[in-house]
Parts: C-alpha cells; structure tokens; sequence
C-alpha cells in the first residue's frame, strides 16, 4: 500500500476532523499502527493495565492525536 489516504484512516478509527487526519497523515503510520492505536484507545482501563507493553513509536503519537480529538469531542457536547 503506498500511503495511507484520508477515507483509509476514517474506515479504520472512525469519524475524525479533518486536522486529525492530516497530523495522522503527517506521521505516515501504516494501516496496522493505525489499528493497533484504535484498539489501545477501544479497550478499557482493566484490560490496558493486563498489557505488557504500552504503545510506542507512531502508536503512541496516533493515540495521543486521537485522544485529543476525543477529548475536544467531549468539551463540545458539554
């Protein structure tokens, strides 16, 4: 796969702002690092703790972005 383009990235963790996608962009993570931070992020606190490892690299910086973004999601509905 050459790149990943911004509808790959909205297939794999959902509806997020455009901003979002190009910061994702910008990191050109692969579709499976862009997976694994949706599933870190997906996953609940009990089951986060029980892992060995915490995420790295580009996961690391793709959660931090799409925590953000859901962060902010949740200061607009307040």
């Amino acid at each position: 796969m050459p790149g990943l383009k911004p509808k790959d990235i909205r297939e794999i963790v959902g509806e997020i702002d455009d901003q979002r996608v190009t910061e994702i962009l910008a990191l050109e993570p692969t579709a499976a690092e862009l997976a694994e931070a949706a599933a870190w992020l997906s996953d609940d606190d009990a089951q986060r703790h029980e892992a060995a490892t915490l995420p790295a690299g580009r996961v690391a910086q793709i959660c931090e972005i799409l925590a953000a973004d859901e962060m902010e999601e949740e200061d607009r509905r307040s």
